[in-house]
């Protein structure tokens, strides 16, 4: 007796059907194959040199001048958030990092691979930095 309703066998039998149907459509649906290249950027923004504020620095990127600008550091996590491996053949296009506004990149590099097997790459381009773009593979 169920909340003053009589359930028959088969009634039960029916009931457990449904809850194992329910859990093997679920289970399936987890077990699909997918690849999610993801992203985080960390707001935190480690400020390395803020214009105006030391009038004796000068800054110098490869030989050359900056000028008056801010240099900032900016940490950017990426990762596969799917569970089947994303190998150079499944990416129809080119992963490009930018910046938006444009801001000159002085320097793009891998602080951190979960695996060395990953071989995560970073294209670094004097012409790509200077438009705020870095390339990733």
């Amino acid at each position: 007796m169920f909340n003053g309703i009589t359930l028959s066998t088969s009634d039960w039998l029916g009931l457990v059907g449904l809850v194992l149907g329910l859990i093997g459509a679920y289970l399936a649906l987890i077990s699909i194959k997918k690849r999610k290249l993801v992203y985080c950027l960390n707001p935190v923004r480690t400020r390395v040199v803020t214009s105006g504020q030391a009038t004796d620095l000068k800054v110098v990127f490869r030989n050359e001048p900056l000028g008056d600008t801010d240099v900032s550091a900016v940490q950017l996590e990426i990762w596969n958030a799917g569970n089947e491996s994303i190998w150079e053949a499944n990416v129809l296009e080119d992963v490009v990092i930018f910046t938006n506004p444009i801001v000159r990149i002085l320097e793009a590099s891998i602080r951190k691979q979960s695996r060395d097997v990953v071989k995560f790459t970073v294209s670094n381009s004097p012409e790509m930095e200077a438009m705020g773009k870095v390339g990733v593979s």
